[in-house]
């Protein structure tokens, strides 16, 4: 199939098989029924005269959200601890340290009372309340994030098309890289 047009650039003719001596003309009606590339996505249609190549249409929104949605969770599980050991640790020592900071922040403190602040600190050459500070913050950014992921997933069933979803996407990358990058500072 192949388009001819004059020397203004004016479509002259929509024609079916080369080489033009084989060709049959068409009309624009048939053309547009016919004119669909081998992969059937991509075609040409004659729009206020010329001939226009149209890419395939947008894939159902319902599609799209569900799209946007498994990218939201493949963030938030990139984020998240992968592992379900560290999560159960992690919320351990989360839960002792908001207990160490509800008891004033002891000076002296036991490895049975607290042993996850009780053996870290030292590794980390922190004291016990800066590394419960820092625990609590951690897990304080975190429970944001998954408000504000969780919140991004249900806007999602109002985006009207592609872009707004990639938008809500973004929003929540952006979000994301934001407490990556302030736990490597």
């Amino acid at each position: 199939m192949y388009i001819s047009h004059n020397h203004d650039g004016a479509l002259m003719g929509l024609y079916v098989n080369e080489p033009a001596a084989q060709s049959i003309r068409v009309d624009i009606q048939t053309w547009n029924a016919i004119a669909t590339d081998a992969d059937g996505l991509i075609a040409w249609r004659v729009v206020d005269g010329a001939a226009v190549r149209v890419g395939p249409p947008p894939p159902p929104i319902a599609e799209m959200r569900a799209l946007a949605e498994r990218q939201i969770d493949a963030i938030c599980d990139a984020l998240y601890t992968p592992s379900a050991s560290r999560d159960a640790r992690y919320r351990a020592k989360h839960a002792e340290a908001l207990r160490y900071r509800e008891a004033g922040y002891p000076g002296s403190v036991s490895a049975t009372d607290y042993p996850y602040l009780a053996a870290e600190a030292p590794a980390r050459s922190e004291t016990k309340r800066a590394l419960a500070d820092l625990v609590i913050a951690r897990a304080e950014s975190y429970t944001a994030f998954g408000a504000q992921a969780e919140a991004a997933r249900a806007a999602l069933h109002t985006a009207a098309d592609a872009d707004a979803c990639a938008a809500i996407v973004s929003t929540v990358r952006d979000i994301a890289d934001q407490i990556t990058s302030s736990q490597e500072a």
